[in-house]
Order: structure tokens, then C-alpha cells, then sequence
């Protein structure tokens, strides 16, 4: 399966290309999604990232020349976990946003929402994992930061 699977006009594959150990066999591809043997089969419906499709994607007997080889041959799990620590990077950055905005929008509804004459977030419970939901926010922030400098 690939994300944008149907609307994508090219595919970047990890694909085993060679014998040895299995961080070594395998090469990063880009090839068209028109080569021969290539069929997209169905969107596959999953919960979040509704935004981008996710296909099935088979492979029929393809034959891929070396043009489309990314890289060196047997680099492409190096290549791939290097991607995957920007890609998990960016998910954390663009979550920090989200996260905040949630943690504000339950304090100003709970200030605003009372039970027995008093706001929600007089309740000590409330208050307190608010707090901790603020700290863990900031933990993260500081990681991400971390990791970038690194």
C-alpha cells in the first residue's frame, strides 16, 4: 500500500533487491506508477489522515531498470530510517500547535462551564491534570528541540 496511492503519478519503494542480511538487501526506488505489472487495487479506508488516500498497490512480474534506483543498491533501509527521523520530527512540530490550542480551549470551557455554582476548573482534579497536560506539552516541545540540535 502507498499514501496518495491514487492520485500519485510516481512511487518511492523499499524493495528487497539483493541477498544478505535484511538492512542490507534492500533498495530505495522511485519509479512511475504507469510501469507495466504496477496495479492500484483499492483505497483502503483507516481512521486519521482522511486528507490522504492510502491505496493497495500489487505488483505482477515488474521489471525496474536501474535508472530508477535511489542511491546506492543496499542502502535503502539506511536511507529510509534517515527519512523516517525528519518525517517523525515534522509529526511532532505540527502537533505542538494542535496541542496547545486544545489545552487552551478546555481551559476557557471549563472556566466558563459550572457544576454546583462554580467553574469546572476550580475542581482540584481538573486543575491538576490540566497542569499536567501543559508540562507534558512543554516536555515534548523541549524534546523536539533537543532532537533538532542533535
Amino acid at each position: 500500500w502507498i499514501t496518495s496511492g491514487f492520485q500519485a503519478d510516481w512511487m518511492c519503494l523499499l524493495a528487497n533487491t539483493k541477498d544478505g542480511p535484511p538492512h542490507k538487501n534492500k533498495s530505495l526506488l522511485c519509479l512511475p506508477m504507469k510501469l507495466p505489472g504496477i496495479h492500484v487495487a483499492k483505497k483502503i479506508d483507516k481512521l486519521g489522515m482522511r486528507a490522504s488516500d492510502t491505496a493497495e498497490i500489487f505488483f505482477d512480474n515488474v521489471r525496474i531498470p536501474s535508472k530508477y534506483l535511489i542511491g546506492e543498491e543496499g542502502m535503502g533501509f539506511n536511507y529510509q530510517m534517515l527519512q523516517f527521523q525528519e518525517e517523525r520530527m515534522w509529526a511532532v512540530a505540527s502537533s505542538l500547535l494542535l496541542l496547545e490550542t486544545l489545552i487552551k480551549e478546555t481551559i476557557d470551557y471549563t472556566s466558563q462551564r459550572k457544576t454546583f455554582g462554580k467553574p469546572i476548573l476550580n475542581n482540584q482534579i481538573v486543575h491538576f491534570r490540566l497542569a499536567e497536560l501543559a508540562t507534558e506539552l512543554e516536555l515534548l516541545r523541549a524534546l523536539l528541540y533537543e532532537a533538532v540540535e542533535i
